[in-house]
């Protein structure tokens, strides 16, 4: 929880107590309420030694009023059942004094202490911390007032020095936009926690050095950060505040997943957890699923981590708490992405977005935007996959993040390595290494290591290319990194191939295949398979290298079966034909060793498999659409009468000329690319719900048989082409014979 304390309040303890000397014991940083609402109507009053217990309904608001003489001493102590509070003291004359709330659940009590130098009516204003949560009950109980001891106003005057720098270390955050800030409000956090400690108030030393703990996380400085959340652990535990605990075990957590120690992490997640269920809070309980999903996610635990996530939304949606939704969207989009099921990932992903966006969260934005920018990279659009990436750099930049700053440039070099740009993608990946090197993320750095030894590989540094490999496999492998370690020894056997070493590099492969098994990743099992049909076809391995393109053309088609938008679709399959065109070679080459078998008619069906599949999608699509739901059908005619307008206004402003036209045609340009955009998902949406879809999905191609038993007579020859970056293939199909020869290179032909 988090307080605040006016700039008056203050400026009155500065002038030695002139109001009311104020103590919020276990309070933590708050959202303020504005002191400026009207007094309502009735404000009952508080009798000492009368506890007043009351129900309060999210976003409600209940005055109290009691009275106090010059000098007296009164302690206030609200405990709490199921309704997280806040807490506003107001003086004699009206002004605000003390405002606040707690981050301890909503079972937790909350003391208030004040001296009081000025007689009068005293009001005591409560108010329910979230607008829409469930009834819950709290009680309030005034303390029989008495007069101060000296002693104990020295000690209120040390005790508003330690709040004055606390509070002021979260008025520096709150604004803070750039490290220096930052920096500041660390400094004040760890001022006031030796204080907090001469005083005894275990639970705000614990809560200033877990704030100093997540700034110093926020900096990218996690050796920094470790000791002030093992401190604030142990505070925790000396105050007896388990919420507290819990907190900073999810914290250390987060931070040993981020420095590659996932085992600890995952335990120290579990722990969290206990202490959460435990003590019955519930919005705890699903963050710390959300942590264990992630966590066990990147342990290749998918099956696992999918059903702490789903749990985690279930507790989530039943609280009606709408901030932790979009992070565990975000996370069961990661899942999704990693079972290759895109279209899932991609409506988790936007569903994530738009809800950070809601809640003006510019961190967890980029975040979305550059796990967005992975799916794109996927399925092959790389063009998106850049333009989402350099979105999500930008509000990383502005926010400072250079965690997320490096990142994204990860992600960044890892898709234009995939995109055959590898001098652009070594210049990005050496960018990411260093950056994540200035913010120890160890993992971070074994996968950027991994990037820069495929983009040498591609330029054809082969040595340099297999020392970075190796370091950063050697990472990755500390960290418990499966993914990464799965990217390098994908790359280490395209090294060890192209070095003449087939075996070593099927042995790499092998490795691949069984990290591609534990992350349950059947993309990435794919992407090992046709490398390993490459180097089998390479060594003259043929019947090896069928087998092994085969089940890998199996899962393209699965995959591609999942994609409901036809663009991606399309664009999947475009960056797969390299799998079709492989298959094409093996099968000539095997009609070349075993003539007359029909591995030359096998060949001529491959190509039209991989050539005819789009346009018979593309055919059976207006039959889908033409068959929906009635209001999506209505939107997709909205939005696409809607970008003809719009496409029709901006050539008319392009024509036109000048400064201001061009201008203007410039920003329906964009509102183009985002009503696009809508289209392409109501046309997915469309397409899904259908009842007819599972029919309509799998449209079949001809087989050579059918083309020369229904398509051809006995005065027809088909010519068909296959045009390929090594050798190309020409078949010559009559009504009753096949012939195939082979061709020069595309280049050459074309």
């Amino acid at each position: 929880m988090a307080t605040r304390v006016s700039h008056g309040e203050h400026s009155a303890l500065r002038a030695s107590l002139a109001s009311v000397l104020l103590l919020w014991l276990g309070a933590h940083p708050t959202i303020a309420q504005d002191p400026s609402t009207a007094t309502p109507l009735v404000r009952e009053a508080l009798v000492a030694n009368q506890r007043v217990d009351r129900p309060i309904h999210g976003g409600e608001k209940q005055y109290f009023v009691f009275h106090l003489a010059s000098g007296e001493f009164a302690r206030l102590v609200v405990e709490q059942h199921g309704a997280n509070v806040g807490l506003t003291l107001r003086d004699p004359e009206g002004q605000t004094l003390f405002e606040g709330n707690s981050p301890n659940g909503d079972q937790a009590t909350e003391p208030l202490i004040a001296v009081a130098s000025q007689g009068g009516l005293h009001e005591l204003e409560i108010w329910s911390l979230i607008p829409r949560a469930p009834l819950g009950r709290y009680s309030v109980l005034l303390e029989a007032p008495r007069q101060a001891t000296a002693s104990e106003r020295q000690r209120f005057v040390l005790r508003n020095r330690a709040w004055t720098l606390i509070e002021g270390g979260f008025d520096l955050r709150a604004k803070a936009r750039d490290a220096a800030t930052l920096r500041q409000a660390i400094e004040q956090w760890e001022l006031a926690a030796p204080l907090w400690g001469q005083v005894g108030d275990w639970s705000q030393q614990a809560r200033a050095l877990n704030a100093a703990g997540l700034a110093h996380r926020q900096l990218g400085e996690l050796e920094k950060a470790r000791p002030h959340y093992q401190q604030s652990l142990a505070l925790w535990r000396r105050a007896g505040n388990r919420s507290g605990e819990a907190d900073s075990l999810n914290n250390l957590g987060r931070l040993q997943a981020l420095s590659g120690e996932l085992s600890e992490a995952l335990q120290t997640h579990l722990r969290a957890l206990a202490v959460r269920r435990e003590i019955e809070d519930l919005r705890g309980v699903a963050q710390s699923l959300s942590q264990i999903g992630t966590t066990q996610r990147s342990l290749g635990e998918t099956d696992k981590a999918q059903t702490a996530l789903s749990e985690a939304l279930s507790v989530s949606q039943q609280l009606g708490d709408h901030r932790a939704e979009p992070h565990i969207h975000n996370n069961l989009g990661l899942i999704s992405q990693d079972r290759a099921q895109h279209q899932k990932a991609i409506e988790q992903f936007n569903l994530a977005l738009a809800l950070f966006k809601q809640a003006g969260s510019q961190r967890f934005q980029a975040v979305t935007l550059s796990n967005l920018g992975t799916v794109y990279q996927s399925i092959g659009d790389f063009a998106r996959a850049e333009a989402l990436f350099a979105e999500a750099l930008s509000l990383n930049q502005e926010l400072g993040d250079r965690n997320g700053i490096a990142a994204t440039q990860f992600n960044l070099g890892w898709t234009l390595l995939k995109a055959n740009k590898a001098r652009p993608s070594l210049i990005a990946s050496r960018a990411a290494l260093e950056q994540f090197g200035e913010v120890d993320n160890r993992q971070g750095q074994g996968r950027a290591l991994v990037v820069i030894g495929g983009a040498l590989l591609e330029l054809g540094e082969l040595e340099t290319a297999s020392a970075r490999l190796h370091d950063g496999l050697a990472i990755l492998q500390d960290t418990g990194a499966l993914q990464g370690q799965f990217d390098a020894h994908h790359l280490l056997a395209r090294l060890l191939d192209r070095q003449g070493k087939p075996v070593q590099a099927l042995a790499q492969i092998d490795r691949a295949l069984q990290l591609a098994g534990r992350l349950d990743n059947t993309s990435a099992r794919g992407t090992a398979l046709t490398e390993a049909a490459r180097i089998e076809f390479n060594r003259g391995q043929l019947l090896a290298a069928q087998a092994r393109l085969i089940e890998a053309l199996e899962i393209t088609e699965s995959i591609r079966s999942q994609v409901a938008s036809q663009t991606h679709r399309t664009t999947f399959l475009a960056r797969s034909l390299d799998r079709y065109e492989l298959l094409t070679d093996v099968l000539m080459a095997l009609e070349g060793a075993q003539p007359g078998r029909g591995h030359a008619t096998a060949a001529l069906a491959n190509v039209e498999r991989g050539r005819a599949r789009s346009l018979l999608e593309l055919l059976t699509e207006s039959e889908i659409r033409g068959d929906g739901d009635p209001q999506l059908l209505a939107r997709e005619r909205s939005l696409r009468q809607n970008v003809n307008a719009k496409e029709r206004r901006r050539l008319q402003l392009v024509a036109r000329g000048g400064t201001d036209s061009l201008s203007q045609a410039t920003a329906l340009d964009a509102e183009i690319r985002r009503l696009l955009e809508g289209l392409v998902d109501v046309r997915a949406k469309l397409r899904t719900e259908n009842p007819r879809h599972a029919a309509l999905l799998e449209p079949r191609p001809s087989t050579v048989a059918e083309i020369q038993g229904e398509l051809l007579d006995e005065d027809t020859l088909l010519l068909e082409f296959a045009l390929g970056e090594q050798t190309s293939y020409l078949w010559a199909v009559t009504h009753t014979s096949l012939e195939a020869y082979r061709l020069p290179p595309r280049a050459r032909i074309e």
